[in-house]
């Protein structure tokens, strides 16, 4: 029997991390890398962006904005302009008044689902119609 080559043994079997899977944060001069699957919530602080990683919160000098392109889509929901939550970590959707949402994730932390971005997620208007005041054209 001849020997078997080695190239493609182990393909599949220990696959490398796909670059959005890890993301880099400086903490206390250390480069530290934290799993995406790790990172519970997002916000915004400042002109940096706050990780919450279980009991630790992590800043990293960016904006959300900028973070917000670097994170896979289907992962991560903003759910304000300052907000973005791990879908995994979700726990609940509590309904609130003026169309809001409280946002339970699985370690018992309470966010809130601002309403233009829930209408924006299930494709409706970003705007609920407003009222006519008196004076106003119908």
């Amino acid at each position: 029997m001849a020997p078997q080559k080695s190239e493609g043994l182990l393909e599949g079997f220990c696959p490398e991390p796909l670059q959005e899977e890890h993301i880099a944060v400086n903490s206390n001069g250390l480069m530290v890398f934290l799993r995406l699957a790790d990172v519970e919530w997002l916000e915004a602080v400042d002109d940096c962006v706050a990780l919450h990683v279980g009991k630790q919160t992590h800043l990293l000098r960016e904006t959300l904005a900028a973070v917000a392109t670097k994170l896979p889509r289907d992962r991560f929901l903003r759910i304000s302009s300052s907000t973005l939550v791990n879908r995994a970590q979700i726990k609940e959707l509590q309904p609130l008044f003026h169309g809001r949402c409280r946002v339970l994730l699985l370690n018992g932390t309470r966010l809130t689902f601002m309403r233009s971005y829930l209408l924006a997620r299930l494709g409706e208007t970003d705007r609920a119609p407003r009222r006519l005041r008196r004076g106003d054209p119908a």
